[in-house]
């Protein structure tokens, strides 16, 4: 045997894959060790060469492969495919064929050349990665965040869905992998930052960049970050990530509104508020002291009221600078109103209060039935006796119940009584929220005074 021959013969043999020779009659001309191993250890079968390989085949799968792969060769059809093979075991390999023509003199076919590999390995690594890509994508699918994987040059390699969908509303086309992100986002650059954050992320370094859509009014937040080769320092790509923060923004505005409001409230406090309260202790010193003469003091209560006026302004003002100021107050309310009055329940834990509501009450209305409640509850004893007033003005900052709480046991008994809030309460929040109850009539500002009586009279 020449030496060609035996060398050729011994890398037939040192092949891990199955190699294999038939001529056009299927006879096994050639085969190497990998091969008969497998015949003999997987299917018990000794092969020989000169056989008709037909009679060496035991399963569909391999009878799949004559048709498929052996008798397109023998007609001059190189094949390659893919097929899982049962062992008698219950096994399930995978294994690839190739099955080429074998030519002679003349060009003329003489058989068919068939390779035989074990691909298992390489299958269930593949389906790995494809496992792990499948739940890499539901993770990001599931996030707010929009995220895009381009390569160094902007061509997009990946993406999510969310990414896809806001991208084209922006744009008005879809997405698609091996799109230039550049080139796609060129009139929104200054919105997405891009051209700045990919030369960053290509040095190696993060940019993250705050932005306002000026066609939605949404605030984004653009985060781009550089992506290295596993186990490398090398950067392959650029991640670029951004999330809708307007929510966020509209948190931080509102804040810097607080600030600004509790820095006026503190001014208003230490310049404005300290002037009329020293005003009125003086003032009420001089009054109480005896040898103030009587025409004097009439001078000085005067005076005080005026004082007591202006501070009563300075309180608003105090209100009105910590005040979210997004409500209406003028009252709209829809609540049961008097058609005369005849008695009025006075609700109310202030007893000076109550003795000024009585008399002005008494002095404007002829005949005017008044009861007083320092405590809300017995009011509400009261009315589930059956007494039921043509009117109800009730005080907010009470105990045991506040002005609220009485509200709601209230409405349980329907008693269709008119309700008006007087209250020294000045809060916005307050009106606010007698505007939109449906018992409130109308909401009243203590002190109570004469146009305030009218006001009732007139409804």
């Amino acid at each position: 045997m020449a030496q060609s021959e035996l060398n050729y013969r011994a890398f037939f043999n040192s092949s891990q894959d199955r190699l294999f020779f038939l001529d056009n009659n299927y006879k096994l001309m050639a085969f190497n060790t990998a091969t008969a191993s497998n015949f003999r250890k997987n299917y018990g079968l000794v092969i020989e060469q000169g056989a008709d390989f037909r009679n060496y085949i035991a399963t569909p799968e391999q009878y799949a492969m004559l048709e498929k792969g052996v008798i397109p060769a023998l007609k001059g059809e190189a094949v390659v495919f893919e097929s899982p093979s049962p062992l008698p075991d219950g096994s399930l390999p995978w294994f690839r064929f190739r099955c080429v023509p074998v030519y002679g003199e003349n060009n003329t076919i003489i058989g068919a050349g068939i390779s035989w590999s074990d691909i298992t390995l390489e299958k269930t690594l593949l389906k790995e990665n494809q496992d792990a890509a499948f739940k890499y994508k539901a993770i990001i699918d599931s996030t707010e965040d929009r995220h895009i994987l381009m390569d160094p040059k902007g061509l997009v390699l990946a993406f999510n869905t969310l990414a896809a969908k806001k991208v084209e509303e922006s744009v008005g086309k879809p997405l698609t992998e091996g799109e230039n992100l550049l080139e796609y986002l060129k009139e929104y650059e200054p919105l997405f930052c891009l051209i700045k954050g990919m030369e960053s992320a290509l040095n190696n370094k993060s940019h993250v960049c705050r932005q306002k859509d000026e066609r939605s009014g949404n605030w984004l937040k653009l985060a781009y970050y550089p992506v290295h080769q596993a186990n490398s320092n090398n950067i392959i790509g650029v991640s670029l990530n951004w999330v809708d923060i307007t929510a966020e923004k509209l948190a931080e505005e509102q804040l810097q509104r607080h600030v600004k409001q509790l820095e006026e409230f503190s001014h208003i406090t230490s310049h404005k508020l300290r002037q009329p309260l020293a005003n009125i202790i003086g003032l009420t010193n001089l009054i109480s002291s005896t040898e103030t003469p009587v025409e004097e003091k009439q001078e000085m209560v005067a005076k005080l009221k005026a004082v007591a006026d202006g501070l009563d302004l300075v309180i608003k003002e105090m209100t009105e600078a910590v005040a979210v100021k997004s409500f209406d107050e003028k009252h709209t309310s829809t609540g049961n109103k008097p058609s005369a009055l005849g008695s009025v329940f006075i609700i109310d834990d202030d007893p000076v209060n109550n003795i000024i509501t009585r008399r002005l009450l008494e002095r404007n209305i002829e005949n005017i039935a008044i009861k007083e409640f320092l405590n809300p509850t017995e009011a509400l004893a009261e009315l589930e006796k059956g007494t039921r007033p043509d009117l109800i003005l009730l005080d907010i900052n009470m105990q045991p119940m506040d002005g609220w709480d009485f509200l709601v046991d209230f409405e349980k008994l329907r008693l269709g009584v008119s309700v008006v809030m007087c209250s020294s309460s000045v809060d916005p929040v307050d009106f606010s929220r007698a505007n939109e109850h449906p018992l409130v009539a109308d909401f009243l500002s203590k002190p109570l005074t004469a146009e305030h009586i009218k006001k009732l009279l007139a409804v």
